[in-house]
């Protein structure tokens, strides 16, 4: 309490600085007022009040100090407890003028009770007390110098204008010291709201000071915000929110919305546009786009990734189905020289049929004319060695048959081997098309034709085999009957040798000659009837190889169709 109605007490430095400062720039306007009260009090005791007993000496030459001792506490001391101690002695020394110069004019006494009041002003008893002091002693002297008709100058000085005595003087005192005491309360009262009411000033100017910090950090941090969502919006994920403040919610949404940013940028990178690019790209066939894995996130590395495994299987796709291509040209070349073998070999098969029926022919002759051959034996002999010659040459094609066959089995396990490794490959294609996902569909489907034809081609291979495994049995056959055909005649050359020695054997060994022909023409029947055969499936191998072709030109027009890596290797 004593540290509110007294601020220059010790007590008062529990009081907050800033409290005492308010209290200061008060008391500073208080002395202003004061100053002021103190110059309208001049005027009146140095023309109002002299006027009934003129006494305007009094009033100037007493007024005069008073005066400019308040000018001086307000110049150098205000604001301060000396400005108002001096405003205390100022304020009680003009009532207690104004009666001397009315002869202790009873109401003149009031002044003191309203000047004490004014003095209220100054929220603090400081003032008041001084004011009492004043008060008291100037009762207490006068009362004295009434008492013992003290004169100034031959003036006689009055302060009560009637029943002048120490009881009234104290009775002046206790009432004054009464009113002090209710003073004191109002200044107490006013003292405590002048404090609560600076309290909540400064209360709330913190508040709102610390309200607008808190508004423009977030004015900072709503401001970045809307730049970064306009950033994300255009597909940069690399800037943050900056600016903190002391409002939590604020700061929790910052921060909630940068983890967030931070989680999208590991996923899709910095910059979503080059992947939507990247993407984009993809699905117009075009691979040769990638993305920096330094600024990708996992997204962007598994489409790197991607990218990678997508770019192998058209490399290895092209390669192989350039190969397979190449292969099948060969195939359908070795098929064509196979075919054009076969074709020749019949037609070569059907004139050693012919001659064989026109030597049946002469033999039959022979034997119908024996005698005859003694004649012609010369003839005979010559016609041998020309069939000898004959079935020479046909042993000889037999074994060239049997060479093209086997080179017709090689060709064909060049296609099993081609159907068994495109088979494998579009296994692989298949699977690496299943992982791709959606980008791998379509090649899928194109990997599944590719497998069942390559199926067809084994199954067509295979047949192709067995047929020319067959045909070589027939052909081993036609060949050991083309070298008995040798061994006779060989036979008939050394009986036509001896034709001449012996002529009687001769119609015996016609008709053995002619039963040999007879199996000789059956045989090279039957060969030719294989070479047919040889034929039909050498075509049929031709339609195969041209089906492997066009199935490998597919491949390889399907895979250029993408753009990638090493495309054209």
């Amino acid at each position: 309490m004593l540290e509110k109605l007294f601020t220059f007490f010790p007590m008062s430095r529990k009081l907050d600085v800033k409290i005492k400062d308010a209290l200061t720039v008060d008391y500073i306007k208080s002395d202003k007022y004061i100053l002021i009260l103190s110059i309208v009090l001049f005027v009146i005791i140095t023309a109002v009040s002299s006027i009934p007993y003129n006494t305007y000496a009094i009033g100037i030459v007493s007024g005069i100090p008073l005066l400019l001792i308040t000018f001086i506490s307000y110049k150098f001391f205000k604001g301060t407890a000396v400005s108002r101690i001096v405003a205390g002695i100022v304020l009680m020394s003009y009532p207690s003028i104004m009666i001397i110069q009315n002869m202790g004019m009873i109401e003149m006494h009031f002044g003191y009770f309203i000047l004490a009041a004014a003095l209220t002003v100054y929220k603090d008893l400081t003032a008041i007390l001084a004011a009492t002091v004043t008060a008291a002693l100037g009762h207490i002297i006068f009362t004295f110098i009434q008492l013992n008709k003290i004169d100034i100058n031959g003036y006689q000085l009055m302060y009560f204008s009637y029943g002048c005595s120490w009881e009234i003087t104290i009775l002046h005192v206790v009432m004054f010291a009464i009113e002090v005491v209710l003073l004191a309360y109002i200044v107490f009262s006013t003292i405590e709201q002048f404090i609560l009411a600076k309290r909540l000033q400064f209360e709330s100017e913190k508040s709102i000071a610390k309200i607008n910090e808190e508004q423009k950090e977030s004015e900072v941090i709503i401001s970045s915000t809307i730049d970064i969502v306009k950033e994300v919006n255009k597909g940069n994920m690399g800037n943050r929110i900056e600016g903190s403040t002391s409002n939590e919610n604020v700061e929790l949404l910052k921060n909630l919305l940068n983890d967030m940013l931070n989680n999208l940028e590991s996923l899709v990178g910095k910059d979503i546009n080059s992947l939507t690019t990247v993407l984009s790209k993809y699905s117009q066939r075009d691979f040769t786009a990638t993305l920096d894995p330094k600024t990708s996130g996992d997204i962007g590395i598994k489409i790197i990734e991607m990218n990678k495994m997508i770019t192998d299987i058209l490399q290895t796709n092209q390669k192989d189905g350039t190969s397979l291509q190449l292969s099948a040209q060969e195939l359908t070349k070795n098929v064509n020289t196979l075919s054009n073998n076969a074709t020749s070999q019949a037609a070569s098969l059907e004139e050693t049929a012919a001659s064989i029926d026109e030597i049946t022919s002469n033999i039959e002759k022979t034997s119908l004319k024996a005698q005859e051959m003694s004649n012609i034996s010369n003839d005979t002999k010559s016609s041998a060695n020309d069939g000898q010659k004959l079935a020479s040459d046909t042993v000889k094609a037999m074994e060239d048959i049997n060479n093209t066959v086997l080179y017709i089995n090689e060709s064909i396990s060049v296609i099993d081997q081609i159907a068994f490794q495109t088979n494998i490959l579009s296994l692989n294609a298949a699977v690496e098309a299943a992982t791709a996902g959606e980008a791998g569909k379509g090649f899928a489907v194109v990997a599944q034709e590719v497998r069942n034809l390559a199926n067809r081609s084994a199954e067509a291979a295979k047949e192709i085999k067995e047929l020319v495994e067959n045909a070589t049995n027939k052909t081993n056959i036609g060949k050991k009957i083309s070298i008995e055909m040798i061994e006779g005649f060989t036979t008939l050359e050394e009986k036509i040798s001896t034709t001449n020695k012996l002529i009687d054997d001769v119609t015996n060994a016609a008709k053995e000659q002619s039963q040999g022909m007879i199996q000789v023409s059956d045989a090279i029947n039957q060969l030719d009837r294989f070479t047919q055969e040889n034929a039909v499936v050498a075509d049929k191998a031709n339609t195969i190889a041209n089906e492997t072709n066009d199935i490998a030109l597919d491949v390889v027009q399907n895979v250029n169709k993408n753009n990638f890596n090493g495309k054209n290797f």
